[in-house]
C-alpha cells in the first residue's frame, strides 16, 4: 500500500501579541521554525523546547510574561491563566538546600535562572491555584537550559518524545508511577548543543525549608 503524502504545512505568519495568541489557543504550546518565533522567544514571552521537534519546528511554549500579554489583549486580569491564578513573580534564591536523592556537591518565566550560582535553587510553593508546579516549571526549565548553551557547529539524531495531555489539555498524563504517558516517538536531527549553564527541577515535601512545592537547583 502506497504510503500517503505528509501534508504540507501552512507557515505561521501571525507575529507579536497575535502569534502569542495563537500559541495560547493552542494550549500553550505550537510547532514553529525558527524564523517564526525568533522575536516573541527573544521578548521573553516564549520559550523553545529543542528536544520536541518536527521537520524545522520546535515546540514554543508561552512564559507568563507571554500569557499576560494574551491575557491583557483579551480583556482578561493580568496574572491569570483561565480561572487558575499565576504563580508570583518574585522568588527567593536559597544556599545549601541539597537536592532529594542527590548528593549536596553538587526560561525564564520570570524566574531567576540568570542569578542562581551552582548549588543554589529556589522554591515554588504548592498552591491550589498550582498543584503541580514542578510540571509548571518543566518548560522554563528547558528553556533556560537552550539559553544557556553554545552551538556547536555539528548535529545529532534524537528520539522526539509527544506526551499524552491532561485533563482539559492541560499539564500531562500520568501512569500509576507518577511517569508521563508516552504517545509517540520519532527520530529527528537537530543542531548539537553545549551546555553552559545546566538546571533541574524536582517536587519537594513538607521537609523542604520553605515547604511542599517544586525547587529549582543550578546543577552546573
Amino acid at each position: 500500500m502506497a504510503k500517503a503524502p505528509t501534508p504540507t504545512r501552512t507557515p505561521v505568519t501571525a507575529t507579536g501579541v497575535a502569534l502569542l495568541a495563537l500559541i495560547a489557543a493552542a494550549g500553550g504550546t505550537m510547532m514553529l521554525t525558527q524564523a517564526e518565533g525568533q522575536d516573541i522567544i527573544a521578548a521573553g514571552d516564549a520559550t523553545v523546547d529543542t528536544t520536541k521537534t518536527e521537520g524545522d519546528t520546535a515546540a514554543v511554549s508561552l512564559t507568563e510574561a507571554g500569557q499576560a500579554k494574551v491575557d491583557a489583549e483579551n480583556g482578561k486580569p493580568t496574572g491569570t491563566e483561565g480561572d487558575t491564578a499565576a504563580v508570583s513573580g518574585t522568588f527567593d534564591i536559597d544556599d545549601s538546600v541539597p537536592m532529594p536523592g542527590a548528593s549536596t556537591r553538587g526560561r525564564s518565566g520570570g524566574y531567576p535562572f540568570d542569578k542562581l550560582e551552582v548549588g543554589q535553587s529556589f522554591h515554588v510553593a504548592k498552591s491550589a491555584d498550582n498543584p503541580t508546579p514542578a510540571d509548571r516549571l518543566a518548560s522554563s526549565v528547558s528553556g533556560a537550559r537552550t539559553k544557556y548553551s553554545t552551538d556547536t557547529g555539528e548535529t545529532e539524531e534524537v528520539t522526539v518524545k509527544t506526551y499524552k495531555k491532561g485533563e482539559n489539555g492541560k499539564g500531562f498524563a500520568k501512569d500509576a508511577d507518577g511517569k508521563r504517558i508516552v504517545e509517540s516517538e520519532t527520530k529527528a536531527t537537530r543542531p548539537k548543543l553545549k551546555v553552559t549553564r545546566d538546571f533541574t527541577v524536582k517536587t519537594v515535601g513538607a521537609d523542604d525549608p520553605r515547604g511542599e512545592g517544586a525547587r529549582v537547583w543550578r546543577t552546573a
